[in-house]
């Protein structure tokens, strides 16, 4: 979930936890993790914070539509760190994995209805080499926050 406008609802917001729902293709082979970079106007995401938790690619529920996703948490295990800072204006709250392949990848679950914040917060997608911004979809995703 990317944050587009300085007016966003989640500018200001300290995360402690957030919550995706993920599924798997195939047999993806790699470890899931969530983060929270910022593009800060460059063409590469900078590292502001990361979650701790991961959850092994292999372990999420099978679904070749992303239809059986369920939820995963990360930051609410024993030792992981809530954020530090609060998001700002080109933050990006994400699930990162990498190891995917034609027929083996993580699905992240969104929608296209009940869209949260309009078009200040966007579900972004990487498709090697660029991200694009999917201004009509939202991951769905939940957060506690400090």
């Amino acid at each position: 979930e990317g944050i587009s406008s300085a007016t966003a609802e989640l500018v200001g917001v300290t995360l402690a936890s957030v919550t995706f729902k993920l599924a798997k293709n195939g047999t993806p082979a790699s470890t899931v993790t969530a983060q929270v970079r910022n593009l800060g106007g460059g063409t590469d995401f900078t590292l502001v914070h990361d979650f701790g938790t991961t959850y092994t690619a292999t372990d999420l529920p099978a679904s070749a539509d992303g239809s059986a996703a369920t939820d995963h948490t990360f930051g609410e295990s024993e030792g992981d760190d809530p954020m530090t800072s609060p998001l700002s204006n080109g933050d990006v709250i994400g699930v990162y994995y990498t190891g995917a392949t034609g027929s083996n990848w993580v699905w992240i679950r969104y929608q296209n209805t009940d869209v949260y914040d309009s078009t200040k917060a966007i579900f972004n997608r990487y498709d090697n080499p660029t991200w694009t911004n999917q201004t009509t979809d939202d991951c769905y995703f939940s957060f506690t926050s400090t």
